[in-house]
């Protein structure tokens, strides 16, 4: 496809519903809001019968926090994993399985459904049961993150279980203590050795280091690099990958075959890898809002995957040297002792979000919906002064979904709108709404079916695919389209992707834009301009 070349916009074009909160509070009328306040009924989540046991784990990373609660489910045998990832929830999925059977262990994620009436299921926290005997809850300080963490609020509240068993960084402590007074804490020290190497070139990598970045053309960028400076094989593993070839990635390095990984930050939540040494290339990130430095605790996060107890027992961590480097060494140095329990992080963990329910918003139409979420928040808010470890999640970013469906809501149930408001998709809310307002197909993978011949198709026809399977999830087979066909195109999308990654590793162009050839950073594939130009693309054809 040909593109003109534009002007540099001063500031990045938002992407996704991480970039809604930066954006300017959508109007509402005051006087409905006003109305909304003496209809909507918030509810404090709680739960009717109280735990037999709470236990809580708390450590630092690769200090066997899992495991203990992994061996006390595995004996239960009957229960749930909870899990902030995907690849996370399938690796402890995987290893129930090889230990109780495949009868016993089922698997549920948004992306993914595997035997969900089994006696023991690993999942999300957005899809694990309110009801079950023993509920492991790992990375529980994910509570903490604005989009997500009303889903682990909601179990650590409400979930009725007979056992719960939370597993979570030392600063989760406060929050247990208030939340769960009768909770049994255990504290954890590292099973393994993690500290700072100091800088490291590109040519004195060893094998089993992972390199971190934070986006994929600089993920890409620098596997590219290694690749050429060195005799290593090499991998990648960013956001952008669909699970299959994530899952392969993950395998293949576990395995050995791959001496060298390239990845963002997904390895900082809990992916056991046998990791000698983590290089961080960069410590900042663009978080949906901003490009900014990395927390500590993200650091630490990070580093500490470095040196796993019972795969490779002394690990290092390492700021990338050379002029494209951009990582701090004294902040990777601080988050090695993080890691190492001999220093504390930055990490506050004090509340935890909660989002309302379609039951408390006081029965609107989907047309008012906004202004009833705007009044939710602020009853809730008053509701929640005696509960100060809760807190009301922000509503603007479901508001801000409304407004991108506004065109179809007087055409919608307000069931149906409110299950698009929950969609986990990106930029394509407003096409299941129209396939919903107006009765027709939405685009069906038959209209994606034309050979993928470069990475970039394959990651958007696996998108596209995970935004289907979504979709039916949430909705059932119709409008032109099944979960089966769905799962059928993501599967043929991801190993398509999984073959076309190594030539694009060795091909990857830096410092010149792969479309337009002008100079860029060295670790991007795309000037800013072309990048923005083939997103509106893609944009424009998803909405036409």
């Amino acid at each position: 496809m040909s593109r003109s070349y534009r002007p540099a916009r001063t500031r990045p074009r938002p992407k996704g519903p991480s970039a809604i909160a930066a954006s300017p509070k959508i109007q509402i009328d005051p006087a409905a809001v006003t109305v909304a306040r003496a209809l909507v009924r918030p509810v404090v989540p709680t739960r009717s019968v109280e735990p037999l046991s709470v236990t809580a784990h708390l450590g630092p990373t690769n200090s066997g926090k899992t495991y203990h609660a992994i061996e006390q489910l595995a004996h239960a045998r009957y229960g749930a994993y909870v899990a902030p990832l995907r690849a996370l929830a399938v690796e402890v999925y995987e290893r129930l399985t090889e230990r109780l059977g495949a009868d016993a262990v089922g698997l549920i994620t948004g992306e993914q459904v595997k035997n969900p009436d089994a006696d023991i299921v690993c999942c999300t926290p957005e899809c694990a049961p309110r009801q079950t005997h023993t509920m492991v809850i790992d990375e529980t300080h994910w509570l903490v993150d604005e989009q997500r963490g009303w889903a682990w609020t909601e179990l650590l509240a409400a979930a009725e279980v007979e056992h719960l068993v939370i597993l979570g960084a030392p600063e989760l402590e406060p929050l247990v203590r208030q939340a769960l007074p009768s909770a049994t804490v255990h504290h954890h020290t590292r099973l393994s050795t993690v500290e700072y190497g100091g800088r490291i070139g590109v040519a004195n990598l060893e094998p089993g280091t992972v390199v971190v970045a934070f986006s994929r053309a600089s993920v890409l960028a620098m596997a590219r690099e290694i690749g050429h400076a060195t005799d290593h094989v090499v991998g990648t593993l960013y956001g952008a990958m669909p699970p299959y070839a994530r899952m392969h990635t993950i395998d293949a390095f576990a395995a050995g075959d791959l001496d060298v990984l390239v990845c963002t930050d997904v390895i900082g939540h809990g992916i056991n890898l046998p990791v000698q040494h983590v290089v961080m290339a960069q410590t900042t990130k663009h978080d949906g809002r901003e490009l900014r430095s990395l927390h500590l605790w993200e650091a630490a996060q990070i580093v500490g995957r470095a040196g796993r107890f019972g795969l490779s027992e002394m690990g290092r961590a390492y700021s990338l040297a050379g002029g494209r480097s951009t990582a701090s060494a004294s902040l990777v140095e601080r988050a090695a002792l993080v890691a190492a329990g001999k220093s504390s992080a930055d990490l506050k963990v004090v509340q935890g979000q909660v989002r309302p329910k379609l039951g408390e918003l006081g029965a609107p139409d989907a047309a008012s919906l906004a202004a009833h979420l705007r009044a939710w928040e602020s009853e809730m808010r008053e509701l929640l002064a005696s509960h100060p470890w809760m807190r009301p999640m922000p509503v603007e970013p479901l508001v801000a979904r409304c407004e991108e469906i506004r065109g179809y809501l007087d055409r919608l149930t307000v069931e149906q709108a409110w299950k698009l408001l929950a969609l986990p998709v990106k930029d394509t809310t407003a096409v299941f709404a129209r396939a919903l307002a107006r009765d027709e197909a939405v685009r069906t993978p038959a209209d994606y079916a034309a050979p993928i011949e470069d990475l970039e198709s394959a990651e958007r026809a696996s998108k596209w695919a995970r935004d289907l399977m979504s979709f039916t999830r949430a909705f059932g087979d119709g409008h032109g389209i099944t979960y089966a066909d769905a799962a059928a195109l993501e599967h043929a999308a991801s190993v398509r992707l999984t073959d076309l990654l190594p030539d694009h590793i060795r091909e990857h162009t830096m410092g010149r834009c792969s479309d337009c050839g002008r100079p860029c950073p060295a670790r991007l594939d795309q000037c800013r301009n072309c990048e923005a130009d083939s997103w509106e693309h893609w944009t424009s054809e998803s909405t036409a």
